[in-house]
């Protein structure tokens, strides 16, 4: 098992799993972040859930359901987050999660008044609902050259003794939000207000990594506090209005500073923006973030959380069935079960075939001590298995996302060949009922020492046809390291001559019956043909009369099976 941290090739913060190395950056290695990665892995050698739309949500669930596993058993990083044993209040996010802010100037009087608008930072503490007053002091450095000002805080505070203890103020522009958090946190400073600089914009969510508190105010509103004669104390509130708990059981991240909190909640997914059940506005539509893989592992990831710790949601009372059976029912559901394509509907019907197969088993208690002995922690019994049942209902994952619109990408209806009132005349035919007779093999592989995956015959394909076919295989082996272990490949199977008798096949049509299920913009195949001995060239889309090839975008960036990055309130995790 290897690691790499501050792996150039990803785009920090952020950690992925390659298909050889879990790759990590410098503040985004907490446990659950190593097991989420490490979890991928495990995902490709069980399962190979492709990474895209409800199968990738489903690969991202797992690795945030073994990643939170590790963490409520190891007992490591755990000193500041209180009691992770007990269950969360339903409905209720945590007291960490970053929500909208407001920030009220108190004194002095000349310019009191609430801010037009405020953005809390992605570092240091959360804002509570109670709030949090404090005097601040317009941070004081040196111009350090053209564009620069005396209070960017670009450089050392001259008047650090003033700030400490105190937020610092400080304008945007000329270095790095980071820059600005970190000059005020070396002066002392308790926090940091950044006013923007250019009118009439809204503030945005400020990066880094420091330990104190950091909002963002519009530049009218950061001039006010420049311009006062008076010190000036201010005010800054979670703006919810739905009480928040003090519990950090389910946060996924929480303890990886470059985030600068959790990214993502698996006992409340909406609260940072993801879906608890299939039917909620948002569950993610559209083809960004691969379909909506770190989102839509909201419902994957609420009904195991449910399964766990039980309660009452979308009308449906869960009992909870504790970590150890929740966790041995998913793990012979990933293993057993599931497969690159399964979705949602395939998940549920995983989970409740699990539980059904270990029912009378004993489950050990979770542990993470190397060479521990085992402990029985209880048996399944039926009982579980209902709790399976109402978890999978509770979360919609039977349920399809009507609001999407999705529509079939192929037509059924298929037309007559030659149209209606003719008569079509097959000149060649094959249904490959005696395999692969009489078809030439090819093979092209890309990488030296890679592999392809030859044309077989098979007779339990997916689809109507019952008897034999012929069978591209594409399956998720290998890698795309450009090695030995590289699939990168092509492989063909080429017909014999086909003769046209007479003028009345001058203008021949060709059909076939084809079930395809590959990951778009990774594998793929089309249909070439030789006329006359001519060289071999793809029949163009535009040659089709009925069911023409799509003309797909291009290929997305690789998705890398990370935490995920996702601006305010949480950026994705570990995927």
């Amino acid at each position: 098992m290897n690691t790499i941290n501050n792996d150039p090739s990803i785009s920090c913060p952020n950690a992925n799993w390659n298909g050889v190395t879990t790759n990590y950056c410098d503040g985004v290695s907490s446990d659950d972040v190593v097991a989420h990665e490490w979890g991928h892995a495990y995902t490709e050698y069980t399962s190979g859930l492709i990474y895209q739309w409800q199968s990738g949500a489903l690969n991202e669930s797992f690795s945030d359901i073994w990643g939170e596993t590790v963490d409520m058993v190891n007992g490591r990083m755990d000193e500041d987050e209180g009691d992770l044993t007990t269950p969360r209040t339903p409905d209720q996010c945590s007291a960490s999660t970053r929500g909208d802010i407001t920030m009220t100037i108190d004194a002095p009087a000349a310019i009191a008044g609430p801010c037009a608008d405020a953005s809390p930072a992605a570092f240091g503490p959360t804002f509570s609902q109670s709030g949090i007053t404090a005097e601040v002091v317009v941070a004081q450095d040196a111009v350090e050259g053209d564009g620069y000002t005396a209070t960017d805080a670009c450089s050392p505070f001259s008047n650090a003794g003033a700030v400490s203890g105190k937020f610092a103020y400080a304008d945007r522009g000329s270095c790095t939000f980071a820059v600005k958090a970190a000059n005020a946190e070396a002066a002392g400073a308790t926090g940091i207000v950044v006013g923007d600089n250019a009118p009439a914009r809204l503030p945005i969510q400020m990066s880094g990594t420091a330990d104190i508190y950091g909002v963002m105010v519009r530049q009218e509103d950061g001039a006010k506090i420049k311009s006062a004669t008076a010190p000036v104390t201010v005010t800054v509130k979670d703006a919810g209005t739905t009480p928040k708990e003090e519990s950090l059981r389910w946060l996924v991240g929480e303890d990886s500073s470059a985030f600068g909190g959790a990214i993502r909640d698996m006992w409340n997914p909406t609260c940072y923006g993801d879906p608890g059940k299939v039917t909620d506005a948002e569950y993610h539509c559209d083809t960004s973030d691969a379909g909506g893989v770190h989102s839509n592992s909201g419902v994957p990831n609420h009904a195991f959380a449910l399964l766990t710790d039980g309660g009452t949601y979308n009308g449906v009372t869960v009992e909870g069935i504790g970590l150890d059976k929740a966790a041995a029912i998913h793990w012979r559901a990933q293993s057993n079960y599931l497969t690159p394509v399964s979705d949602f509907v395939d998940h549920a019907d995983a989970l409740e075939a699990s539980c059904t197969d270990l029912v009378g088993s004993s489950v050990n208690k979770l542990t993470t001590a190397p060479d521990a002995t085992p402990v029985v922690s209880g048996q399944l019994t039926a009982g579980d298995c209902t709790q399976v049942a109402n978890a999978v209902a509770a979360t919609e994952l039977r349920t399809p996302p009507e609001q999407c619109n999705f529509q079939p990408l192929l037509d059924s209806d298929t037309p007559s060949l030659c149209g209606d009132g003719l008569t079509t005349d097959t000149v060649w035919s094959e249904d490959f009922e005696d395999g692969l007779a009489g078809w030439e093999t090819s093979q092209e592989i890309v990488y030296e020492g890679g592999f392809g995956a030859p044309w077989e015959s098979v007779a339990d394909a997916p689809g109507a046809n019952a008897t034999k076919v012929a069978y591209g295989p594409a399956p998720d082996r290998g890698d795309c390291q450009g090695g030995a272990n590289d699939f990168s490949s092509r492989d063909s199977i080429t017909s014999t001559t086909i003769e046209l008798p007479g003028a009345a096949n001058r203008f021949p049509k060709l059909s076939f019956d084809h079930y395809v299920a590959t990951e778009s913009g990774y594998d793929g195949g089309n249909v070439k043909i030789s006329v006359n001995g001519g060289g071999f060239a793809p029949i163009p889309a535009e040659a089709y009369v009925f069911n023409a090839p799509p003309r797909w975008p291009p290929r997305p960036p690789t998705p890398t099976r990370s935490p995920g990055s996702r601006a305010s309130p949480a950026p994705t995790a570990a995927s």
